[in-house]
Order: structure tokens, then sequence, then C-alpha cells
């Protein structure tokens, strides 16, 4: 689960950078915030 977390941190800050207005939902599941 080590190796998840950087990537995740960086979709996490992507989103922010992105979309700021996004809630916290977006960050939970990032790849499942298109659907």
């Amino acid at each position: 689960s080590f190796w998840i977390l950087p990537p995740s941190m960086i979709m996490i800050l992507m989103s922010n950078m992105f979309y700021p207005n996004m809630g916290t939902g977006w960050t939970s599941y990032p790849p499942l915030s298109n659907y």
C-alpha cells in the first residue's frame, strides 16, 4: 500500500490545482471521480 500513496498524493495535488472547487469527495477516489 506504500507505493499507492505517492501517486494518490500527486492526483490530489493535481486535482487541487486544476479543480479547486471540487470537494474532498473528488480526492477520496481520484480514478472514480469521472463516473
